[in-house]
C-alpha cells in the first residue's frame, strides 16, 4: 500500500508542478492532472496523481499530525471512537459522496487499465 500526502501547488512551470507539503518543497511531473496553483495534489513518487479539495487535503495533512504525534491504532476502538469523532471540528466523512475519485484517461493509457 502507497501513502501519500497532499501538497500545495506554489508554481506551475509547463508539466512540472512546484508544491510543498509538511515543510518540504518539491517538484513534480503533473503533465496526468490538470492542476493550477492553489490546487491540492496527491502526488506519489514524483507524479501527481490527482488534484483534491482543499478541505479533503486539509482533513489528510490532520491525521498525519495525529500520526506523527503517536496515536497509535489500538486507541482507535468501539467504545473510544465516539468521543473521539465528537471532539474533531468536522465529520470527516461529511463530502465523502462528492469527492471524485478517478483515474484519468492519460493515466489509464498510459498503465493500460
Amino acid at each position: 500500500m502507497c501513502l501519500t500526502v497532499p501538497a500545495k501547488v506554489l508554481e506551475m512551470h509547463g508539466k512540472k508542478a512546484v508544491v510543498a507539503s509538511r515543510g518540504r518543497t518539491r517538484e513534480g511531473d503533473a503533465s496526468h492532472v490538470k492542476a493550477r496553483v492553489g490546487d491540492f495534489l496527491l502526488v506519489q513518487g514524483g507524479v501527481a496523481m490527482m488534484t483534491i479539495g482543499r478541505k479533503e487535503a486539509e482533513a489528510i495533512l490532520g491525521a498525519w499530525d495525529e500520526v506523527e504525534a503517536g496515536v497509535r491504532p489500538e486507541g482507535f476502538t468501539i467504545t473510544t471512537v465516539p468521543a473521539r469523532l465528537a471532539s474533531l471540528k468536522s465529520d470527516p466523512w461529511a463530502e465523502i459522496g462528492s469527492v471524485r475519485q478517478t483515474i484519468s484517461a492519460t493515466m489509464r493509457r498510459k498503465y493500460g487499465v
